[in-house]
């Protein structure tokens, strides 16, 4: 079988490659010139190993400050959860803050003595809280039912007189600041009251010769822009059995309660204890911003109700009341 061969055109050159052939043809010369693969020298490596150690180490480092930045973060995440929360130090503070802002209201009713067969006077009370107006007056919100047919007395316009007094915070050291009250007369003639079966609201008038404390006088919260929350905490306080600037705490169980056979308003159900005589205190936020007034409580623990803000706003606005 004859052999073909193939003739190359020499025209044509290839490229020598790193193995010494050249045109094809191994070329001995070329092939002990050309470049073996070398080691890197030591001090090479060396800078080689330490670069790669450097960059081991950095990682390691980098995971651990990784760590820590999310360690800080966690931390910053508690702390911000914790102060979002409600502490004793938050309640005690809201309580300083309104207490300055809180009265007993008292007045007198006639009941019968079943020894004697007599009626006879007896003294009770409600609550009260203390309002600033823009213009500086300061008034007396409370409860119609805490001054309709209690008055002490009648003044000189035939309107029932009360008795007032802005508790000094102790039992035994007097100083507290008392006065004698009546219903605020509005611009028309009329009274700022709103009787029970409407609104249970009346508001009375601070005397020009009674100089109350600059603090005294609460602030409303707005509720169509923080609307009320169910399980949000309160603060109810009052003079309840004529103990007066007694605290309790609780939170809000419902907050639009119909309360049928009592007024037209709406209602906050509360868990905080109200008792007698807390009617016309003040039902308080946890920034110490007036929720509601204190008005009605069934016969049990843990189930009373609050009129609520927007309804004393709106009385206050139909009485001409600014604040």
């Amino acid at each position: 079988m004859s052999s073909q061969v193939r003739k190359v055109n020499p025209n044509i050159r290839r490229a020598s490659n790193s193995n010494g052939f050249h045109n094809g043809r191994y070329d001995r010369k070329k092939s002990k010139n050309s470049h073996t693969p070398k080691l890197a020298p030591i001090e090479t490596r060396r800078s080689f190993l330490s670069t790669l150690g450097k960059y081991a180490l950095l990682s390691v480092l980098g995971g651990v400050a990784v760590d820590s930045i999310y360690e800080n973060y966690e931390q910053n995440q508690q702390i911000r959860s914790l102060e979002s929360k409600t502490t004793l130090n938050d309640v005690m503070n809201v309580v300083k803050k309104i207490a300055p802002s809180t009265v007993m209201v008292e007045g007198e009713s006639e009941v019968m003595n079943f020894f004697t067969g007599q009626k006879q006077k007896v003294r009770g009370n409600g609550s009260g809280v203390i309002l600033t107006s823009k213009s500086g007056e300061k008034y007396i919100l409370t409860n119609a039912h805490v001054t309709k047919d209690h008055e002490i007395r009648a003044n000189e316009f035939n309107d029932g007189v009360y008795h007032v007094t802005l508790y000094n915070g102790s039992d035994y050291n007097g100083g507290d600041i008392q006065f004698e009250s009546a219903p605020v007369m509005l611009s028309n003639g009329k009274r700022a009251f709103s009787p029970i079966e409407e609104h249970d609201l009346a508001l009375l008038e601070t005397p020009p010769n009674i100089k109350l404390p600059q603090n005294a006088g609460v602030s409303l919260r707005d509720i169509s822009k923080e609307p009320l929350q169910i399980g949000e905490f309160v603060i109810v306080i009052g003079s309840p059995r004529g103990l007066k600037d007694s605290v309790t705490f609780g939170m809000i169980s419902h907050a639009d309660r119909k309360i049928n056979g009592y007024s037209q308003n709406h209602h906050i159900q509360v868990d905080a204890p109200i008792n007698f005589g807390n009617s016309g205190g003040g039902l308080f936020d946890i920034e110490g911003r007036l929720i509601g007034l204190n008005c009605w409580k069934y016969n049990g623990d843990g189930l009373g109700a609050s009129i609520r803000v927007d309804e004393i706003s709106k009385m206050l606005s139909e009485w001409g009341i600014e604040l």
